[in-house]
């Protein structure tokens, strides 16, 4: 996997501007700190869904409310940082997309935002050189495999 920099990633003109950032034992707050300075916006995606859902009442269609409210969140953090031309958003804390009881189907949710804007993923775990993200102790349970896609890696 090459590795990019934060400055070619706002640059991307891929069908699929994905991008990993692997946070190589830094904490996630730093990472954070650093993308701000170059404009890039980041949300702690955990943190947000787990808010919404515990304010939620009807838990009848929580699946499909999840998933709006992810899709809505995400496209009103975008932002187009100075001197880009593509918006972009990092986002960090995912594990919750894995939430059987949500359904949501996080690999198609992060592809299909991807194709129009820059997409930053903090990973804090186990990264395949073929594009597979993976959580050490779940592995084989919950991953994201973007190996049909060409997920880039990016350095600060």
């Amino acid at each position: 996997m090459v590795t990019n920099s934060i400055q070619e990633s706002l640059s991307s003109n891929d069908r699929y501007k994905l991008f990993v950032l692997p946070s190589e034992g830094k904490a996630v707050e730093s990472i954070v700190s650093d993308l701000e300075n170059f404009g890039v916006p980041a949300l702690d995606l955990g943190s947000a869904i787990a808010s919404f859902i515990s304010s939620s009442v009807n838990y009848a269609y929580l699946s499909i409310e999840t998933f709006d409210f992810t899709k809505k969140l995400i496209e009103a953090q975008k932002r187009k940082p100075t001197g880009s031309k593509i918006e972009v958003l990092a986002l960090y804390n995912l594990g919750i997309l894995f939430e059987p009881s949500l359904d949501l189907n996080p690999k198609m949710l992060l592809k299909e935002f991807s194709k129009s804007s820059v997409l930053i993923l903090i990973w804090e775990d186990y990264i395949e050189d073929e594009g597979v993200l993976k959580y050490s102790l779940q592995a084989d349970n919950y991953n994201l495999n973007f190996s049909e896609v060409p997920l880039k890696r990016i350095s600060i």
